[in-house]
């Protein structure tokens, strides 16, 4: 089910606080439209949305946010912004966010959550108060991150009254909650970090001394960074979470992620690494892994 907090998920919290600003505004968002694309022969029961607007910048510029959305996986297949956030590298921007709401906003109003029949439960879908005062800074010449002034203001318009929706009881359960937030974050993860999805390497530096062979790892893409515990890297492969090792690397963790030749480290790693490290500094032992043959045959 498409949410905000699904949304929010797909991005910064700054990004997705910047989008929401933009899609609770006057006619920042336009030109919306939803094409209906479903499937052949096997794939007869697949039902994608086809998503296109446009979302004022200025009085004279605006960009074009395309997004692909699959209805039967609930997942953001593709994504795309004529903004330089997403040109960068950026991944799902705020323009992306605000046409999100809307298409989630519009969803709700075609009928296609409300399921009263069964064992289901009643909820509300979501509804937020407009951001006051005028809308965010939208100066697309700097990062989302950065803020910056916008050529224009406009006035925010009302929240709309929340919508009474339905979604599965059995979809509440904690473990069945945590198995569809990873499946989401496994098939999003190509869209909302495309700077380095399949890309995240993982180097092992030895250290060979008389009372036995260790090794530690080096984690990046770009810039390399010290995996301070590997119980905590096998923790976050296993539920699929999201980490930062620092400033230019932060990523989900699932082995799609990982680059081809540095999946064979990751599997010793996960099948090789004890638990977390209790506290916030982890000590040196969370970082070395005892050489064995495992270790030579995933090198």
């Amino acid at each position: 089910m498409l949410t905000r907090e699904t949304i929010r998920k797909m991005t910064q919290d700054t990004t997705f606080k910047r989008g929401l600003q933009i899609y609770y505004s006057k006619n920042r968002v336009t030109e919306f439209n939803v094409t209906e694309q479903r499937g052949t022969g096997r794939r007869a029961m697949m039902v994608r949305d086809m998503v296109t607007a446009r979302v004022r910048l200025s009085a004279a510029e605006n960009c074009k946010v395309r997004l692909e959305y699959d209805r039967d996986s609930e997942l953001l297949i593709t994504s795309s912004c004529d903004c330089l956030a997403f040109t960068n590298g950026g991944g799902v921007c705020k323009h992306c966010v605000a046409v999100l709401l809307k298409y989630a906003d519009w969803r709700v109003k075609q009928g296609l959550y409300t399921r009263p029949e069964g064992n289901y439960s009643k909820i509300q879908a979501d509804a937020a108060p407009a951001a006051a005062g005028n809308a965010a800074a939208d100066a697309d010449g700097a990062s989302d991150a950065t803020g910056g002034t916008t050529a224009d203001s406009v006035d925010p318009a009302p929240a709309p009254a929340p919508v009474e929706v339905y979604v599965p009881k059995e979809l509440t359960t904690p473990m069945m909650k945590n198995l569809l937030e990873k499946r989401t974050r496994t098939r999003t993860a190509p869209v909302t970090e495309p700077a380095v999805h399949g890309r995240v390497r993982i180097e092992p530096v030895l250290h060979l001394s008389p009372s036995g062979d260790r090794v530690e790892f080096r984690i990046g893409a770009d810039r390399m960074y010290v995996m301070k515990d590997t119980g905590k890297f096998k923790e976050l492969m296993a539920t699929g979470q999201s980490h930062s090792y620092g400033k230019n690397l932060t990523f989900t963790h699932t082995m799609d992620s990982i680059a081809p030749e540095s999946r064979g480290i990751a599997r010793f790693i996960m099948s090789h690494a004890g638990p977390p490290a209790l506290g916030v500094v982890a000590p040196a032992a969370s970082r070395l892994l005892v050489i064995d043959g495992g270790f030579c045959k995933a090198y």
